[in-house]
């Protein structure tokens, strides 16, 4: 049996390498996200922002697991942060000290089984952030991932909104085979497919919008069926009146 994970949307990726050596996978996948929007950011010095709102939905991890590895990295001294408006919005900036985060990796028992290919000792920010990408390579593919997956979810939530939104009867409107399970178990003898028939003619004449035309065709089959067992004989526009369908 197989289990389509692929439903649930792509898979995050991270250096085990790096939870080791910081300690736990929530700090690695922090600093690895960090690490990718460090150079996507506007200002001159350094320093960027990324609401931890965003970084909850690209990684899961919450505002207090955030918080957390923020005070880890800012003690290290691999982090630095500062609140700088933006947008006008007083918000919190970060900063990557590539050069600490180098030495860091460099000096760490761990990391020095690991660091044939990473350059040493680099003093420039541009330099730093190059020599590091040997360890975070995939941190792009990571933070490219988790940013498709959040707006894949935003899309998928507008479209779920937008088919929920008001709309007039389909003309090839027919009933579901689970409308049709619900009608035979409720013990409706009518003739389903001239119902239907009335039901889209009726609603088509009169322009009226529901939300759901599945529980609309269940109300027009419950006063069918009432009127069946009545056997008042009235117009069709008194007998099926519209009903409200929330």
């Amino acid at each position: 049996m197989q289990i389509k994970l692929r439903l649930y949307g792509r898979p995050i990726a991270f250096y085990p390498e790096l939870a080791k050596i910081f300690g736990s996978i929530e700090r690695a996948l922090y600093i690895q996200q960090l690490y990718f929007w460090s150079d996507k950011g506007k200002r001159k010095d350094g320093f960027f922002f990324k609401t931890k709102k965003e970084i909850e939905e690209e990684t899961t991890l919450s505002r207090y697991q955030q918080d957390a590895c923020r005070k880890y990295f800012e003690r290290i001294g691999i982090l630095k942060t500062k609140i700088i408006k933006a947008n006008g919005i007083p918000t919190l900036h970060y900063f990557i000290n590539f050069k600490k985060f180098q030495e860091f990796l460099d000096e760490h028992p761990d990391s020095k089984k690991l660091t044939n290919g990473i350059a040493r000792n680099s003093l420039s920010h541009g330099i730093a952030r190059n020599s590091l990408s040997g360890w975070l390579e995939t941190s792009d593919s990571l933070t490219e991932i988790t940013t498709e997956n959040t707006h894949i979810k935003k899309n998928n939530i507008k479209k779920k909104e937008k088919s929920r939104r008001a709309s007039t009867v389909p003309p090839n409107f027919k009933p579901t085979d689970k409308l049709l399970v619900w009608a035979k178990e409720k013990g409706y003898t009518l003739d389903l497919a001239a119902e239907t028939e009335m039901f889209v003619d009726y609603y088509t004449a009169k322009g009226t919008k529901y939300k759901d035309w599945g529980a609309a065709w269940r109300n027009w089959i419950r006063r069918a069926a009432k009127h069946k067992e009545s056997k008042h004989h009235v117009q069709v526009e008194t007998h099926y009146k519209p009903l409200i369908v929330d």
